[in-house]
């Protein structure tokens, strides 16, 4: 404040701050010489206090004038707190906080939100005062935005940041296509006032064979049905490196799974898309079973999540349900396990196995389906296939290191030819179709010939 002390103490003086310009202020300015002494205060462009004043000897009251105004300057930039990621351009520094005011620490917003932009911090603040006359522009900064690879963001206005006062969250825009992330294990807020417009891409689909008699129509129908391209992993030994394969090769972060023996519905939602705002995990569809009408998840199409599988290194009977998953009761197909008869066996084998292991009572209900009921082609040898899993399992009394072996094709190729090829050497029927060869007893081959089909 630059005063201008009185050289005798009957003479009136001006208070001039030290942050305003009298460039254009007329100085010469006198109140009515009639009325009683005041301090009379002029304001500036933002405080009826920021003015100059002139003080009449013997005043002790303020009046506030209005004739004329004293344009404040920013003088102190240190007195502000400036946060990155803000356009100050058009902010205008000269503002101050009234001056018969306590300490504070004056908060300025942006366009999004009452924090965000500079701060007036007076010494010795402790408390927050949020100011609205002016806002600061928040710029674009994508340090802390996720955008899920399969969205394509066609316009959202990534200037936006959160309410400093807010608790902290993780902000889900468009059921977690967008994420604003301030940190790992941060609770979820979703966001409804603020919607992006974005366009998911489709998810990949692929199709796994191993060798399946009418893989190539049930891939052809798979490609009509689809309308668009599916990818074919094929011969991979054990299902989990089969998956983890498809995984690997996915361009999206979800992908859709049809195992080779799937008659692909036509009704299917092929376009499927998983809801992003839940913790990722695997989702698992129904299909038919041919033989015996049970309609449940085995052999169905699963949506996998991408990054789920590559991450799987420790699982169960089923790679599957190793993870998080959910049930969608939307039909895939028609599982034609029954195209042959090995094929219908090592299906009903692993599938009891798991039942068996699970061990709740659904699972012990549709056990004792596959056990005595199937009608159609090779009816019997799923049948079979269900009583040998059973025994089997009684057998190594449960043990997960023995029941993990079913989870390997050439394991189960060597323990189908060592229990049915005396059989089949006495079925001269099947001489044309497929001649025996002696198989390799071995569980470390990949190369044991599969008996027989027709």
């Amino acid at each position: 404040m630059n005063e201008q002390p009185p050289l005798d103490e009957q003479v009136d003086y001006w208070e001039i701050p030290n942050n305003i310009d009298i460039t254009d202020f007329d100085l010469t300015w006198r109140p009515n010489m009639f009325e009683e002494p005041w301090i009379h205060q002029f304001p500036s462009q933002h405080q009826p206090d920021g003015g100059p004043r002139l003080v009449v000897y013997g005043a002790t009251q303020v009046k506030y004038e209005t004739e004329q105004v004293g344009k404040a300057y920013a003088n102190d930039m240190s007195i502000w707190e400036i946060p990155p990621n803000i356009n100050c351009d058009d902010f205008d520094f000269s503002w101050h906080p009234p001056r018969t005011e306590r300490p504070y620490i004056y908060q300025f917003g942006t366009q999004h939100q009452k924090t965000g932009g500079p701060r007036y911090i007076q010494k010795g603040a402790r408390r927050i005062r949020y100011i609205d006359t002016q806002k600061a522009v928040a710029i674009v900064n994508m340090e802390k935005w996720r955008i899920d690879r399969d969205v394509i963001v066609n316009s959202f206005d990534f200037s936006w940041h959160p309410d400093a006062t807010d608790l902290m969250y993780n902000y889900s825009f468009n059921d977690s296509a967008i994420i604003y992330s301030q940190g790992p294990g941060l609770q979820i807020k979703h966001m409804t006032d603020i919607v992006a417009d974005i366009t998911i891409k489709p998810l990949d689909i692929i199709f796994l064979s191993n060798g399946e008699t009418g893989e190539q129509e049930r891939y052809d129908r798979l490609c009509q049905v689809a309308g668009r391209e599916v990818r074919w992993v094929r011969g991979i030994d054990g299902r989990e490196n089969a998956i983890r394969h498809a995984a690997e090769i996915s361009n999206t972060s979800y992908f859709i799974l049809f195992p080779a023996k799937i008659w692909a519905s036509d009704t299917f939602d092929y376009n499927f898309q998983p809801n992003r705002s839940y913790e990722p995990k695997h989702y698992i569809f129904y299909s038919t079973n041919p033989l015996n009408g049970l309609e449940y998840g085995h052999q169905a199409a699963v949506c996998y999540n991408k990054k789920l599988v590559l991450d799987t290194t420790e699982y169960g009977l089923d790679f599957t349900m190793s993870k998080l998953h959910d049930i969608v009761p939307i039909s895939c197909g028609i599982a034609q396990y029954n195209s042959d008869i090995t094929m219908t066996w090592r299906t009903a084998f692993r599938e009891v196995i798991k039942l068996r292991a699970d061990g709740s009572d659904e699972s012990l209900e549709r056990l004792q389906v596959w056990l005595t009921y199937a009608r159609g082609q090779h009816a019997e040898w799923s049948i079979i296939g269900a009583q040998d899993g059973i025994n089997y399992y009684d057998k190594v009394g449960g043990d997960h290191e023995q029941l993990m072996k079913t989870f390997k094709w050439s394991w189960l190729k060597f323990y189908f030819n060592e229990q049915y090829r005396e059989q089949f050497e006495k079925m001269p029927e099947l001489e044309d179709t497929l001649p025996y060869q002696e198989p390799i007893l071995s569980e470390e081959s990949n190369n044991i010939p599969l008996l027989p089909h027709n």
